[in-house]
């Protein structure tokens, strides 16, 4: 993603890629590769690094991650307001397995849980020509086809 200018021989396409223009980026991605774990992602200027990080909250069954979650010091206390209960941390967490999003799950839980793509760009060169578009582009052709979703469900589904 971040070949600036490598050649075809050196494995690139000669083409400048949009990220350059982009200072840092981070996040966590979901690789077909690492289907138990959220791999990190992490850019800083001509530096780029994909790493393996935690499991996936879905991987684990719901009460380790309860129990994993106990301890992290929100306890359900109301707000300022006197209002409703806080959220525990758990609830926090199970909700970002529901996709509101996409209508064919209609804000029910997806099947694969808390699995995404989450990345954050942070700053940009300042003379205008970053291009989100090419940057959104480049990054939609990394994700699957529906065809290579099929695969990777029937290749992981004995997990």
């Amino acid at each position: 993603l971040t070949d600036y200018t490598a050649g075809p021989s050196a494995g690139g396409s000669g083409a400048a890629s949009p990220l350059r223009r982009i200072l840092r980026s981070k996040g966590v991605v979901w690789l077909d590769t690492h289907h138990e774990q959220r791999v990190g992602w992490s850019h800083a200027g001509r530096h780029f690094r994909l790493a393996p990080e935690q499991c996936w909250w879905a991987v684990l069954p719901d009460d380790a991650m309860r129990a994993l979650l106990a301890g992290s010091g929100r306890r359900g206390v109301g707000g300022l307001d006197g209002g409703a209960p806080a959220p525990s941390y758990y609830d926090l967490e199970r909700r970002s397995f529901i996709d509101t999003n996409d209508a064919t799950f209609g804000g029910v839980e997806c099947q694969f849980g808390d699995r995404r793509q989450e990345i954050l760009f942070i700053g940009a060169a300042r003379d205008g020509k970053t291009d989100e578009g090419a940057i959104l582009r480049q990054l939609d052709a990394c994700l699957v086809t529906d065809i290579e979703m099929v695969d990777y469900e029937n290749r992981w589904s004995g997990m």
